[in-house]
């Protein structure tokens, strides 16, 4: 009995209709969360990692945005990449559901640390994956 549940659950898993359809779910939650400006330090957040990288000034106001201003340090912007990477709805449930427990990832020496060394595991990552996938033949 157990090995056919795991096998359907696998089956259930590996399904990519699945995953569509939980990504549209979280997308849908997040949204409503959103609605009315409800999640604005999140929208300045990720705006202005995108102002970081567009060399634009951040501490501008951008009312068609956001409506508050952006009140930390060029690192701080940087440092919200991963949520600023990620599909719309899943980084603002994430940053939704316990704003707290995110926030010490940027308000901490070890959160910060935690963030650099993540970072650069990232990119020795896709640096190994190139370097496999890159076959002389």
């Amino acid at each position: 009995m157990v090995p056919r549940a795991l096998t359907l659950v696998r089956a259930f898993l590996a399904n990519e209709i699945t995953w569509l359809f939980v990504y549209v779910i979280i997308a849908v939650i997040a949204t409503g969360i959103c609605a009315g400006r409800q999640c604005n330090n999140f929208l300045i957040f990720r705006s202005a990692f995108d102002h970081l990288l567009a060399g634009r000034d951040l501490y501008a106001a951008y009312p068609a945005e956001h409506a508050d201003l952006f009140k930390y340090s060029p690192t701080f912007a940087l440092l919200f990449a991963p949520f600023a990477l990620l599909p719309f709805g899943i980084a603002l449930y994430m940053f939704a559901v316990n704003p707290d427990y995110i926030g010490l990832l940027f308000k901490t020496t070890y959160g910060i640390i935690m963030l650099i060394v993540a970072g650069a595991l990232l990119v020795a990552g896709v640096l190994w994956m190139k370097k496999i996938v890159d076959i002389d033949v």
